[in-house]
């Protein structure tokens, strides 16, 4: 039995509706279950092919709610005895939570594949031919082999997402990247006590907790609480350590205007001459607000194709080959 309802009201993704889709003679309108199976396609295009990524993406999904009501359930409680602190904490929390969770999510779902543009079939000045794509790709796009596909400002394949890093959502990785460093150096901050109260003394068994948690689990060397708690202190290390390499990183590049390849060959040629000015082409003409929410709307100057120089040089006119 179907339920039919009009365009008007729902509006059918690119994807479309399945090749089943049922059509009333003389109207516009699609079933509610082919438009659920066009949004459930359109879902398994944006996730992960590779299993490895998958597996990133999934210890991500599981550790990050994780880690968020540990905070709340159990370790807010025993440290912050006042009512206001437990609460400002708490706000605090999800504060964090939304935007690590929302700015991989906008990661995943932004693609910057070159078909979002029209490419032309003569090669201009600057562009270069992708002999894997068969086709004209614009400056600054280079061709993923994970992706298969040529992204739009490239700057690298992110495995947690299984996506590349172009043009379009390289706002929401350096956005994901800085929040995951603030979320997880506030979780140590908060933890450092908690822990240091459940081990009591630094023995053998508590050098092996923190360095081999999940081996400590299985040994059963301490409570569970006790190796809960130091599971999360030490992922927090770890995410904190890499998510500021990152950070540091993408801040270098942001300071010259370059992404990865430009970075790796110490290419200057796009620096428009300040760092606000590099940091708001990719993040958009309202980049003063895209530090509260992820859903922020935030409009980027151009598609991808064409970038404005403060100063061109001779790399800017080349023709590249892929």
């Amino acid at each position: 039995m179907y339920i039919y309802v009009h365009l008007s009201s729902v509006q059918v993704p690119r994807y479309g509706a399945s090749r089943q889709s049922r059509q009333v003679p003389g109207s516009s309108v699609v079933s509610v279950r082919d438009w659920c199976n066009g949004e459930m396609h359109a879902l398994r295009r944006k996730l992960p092919k590779a299993i490895a990524e998958r597996c990133a993406l999934l210890f991500l999904s599981i550790m990050v709610p994780f880690i968020f009501y540990f905070q709340v359930s159990i370790v807010f409680p025993r440290v912050h005895v006042n009512e206001t602190e437990r609460t400002i904490n708490w706000i605090i929390s999800v504060f964090l939570l939304v935007n690590v969770a929302g700015n991989f999510w906008m990661m995943v779902a932004e693609h910057s594949n070159t078909s979002r543009v029209f490419l032309p079939a003569v090669l201009k000045s600057g562009w270069m031919y992708c002999s894997f794509c068969q086709q004209n790709s614009p400056p600054r796009a280079y061709h993923c082999q994970a992706c298969q596909t040529c992204v739009l400002k490239r700057d690298h394949h992110c495995v947690f997402s299984g996506n590349c890093i172009g043009f379009y959502n390289h706002r929401y990785f350096v956005m994901f990247v800085f929040y995951l460093f603030l979320a997880s150096l506030y979780c140590i901050v908060q933890n450092t006590e908690f822990v240091v109260n459940q081990v009591e003394t630094l023995d053998w068994k508590t050098v092996v907790c923190l360095l081999l948690p999940l081996l400590s689990f299985a040994l059963q060397l301490k409570s569970h609480l006790t190796l809960t708690s130091m599971l999360v202190y030490s992922i927090c290390v770890v995410a904190f350590l890499i998510a500021i390499v990152i950070l540091v990183r993408q801040l270098i590049q942001l300071r010259k205007g370059q992404v990865g390849y430009e970075y790796s060959h110490d290419d200057t040629t796009y620096d428009l001459g300040s760092w606000l000015k590099n940091f708001q082409s990719i993040a958009g003409s309202r980049w003063y607000l895209i530090w509260l929410l992820p859903w922020v709307r935030s409009p980027l100057n151009g598609d991808g194709t064409q970038f404005g120089l403060d100063s061109q040089t001779s790399n800017g006119s080349e023709v590249k080959s892929l």
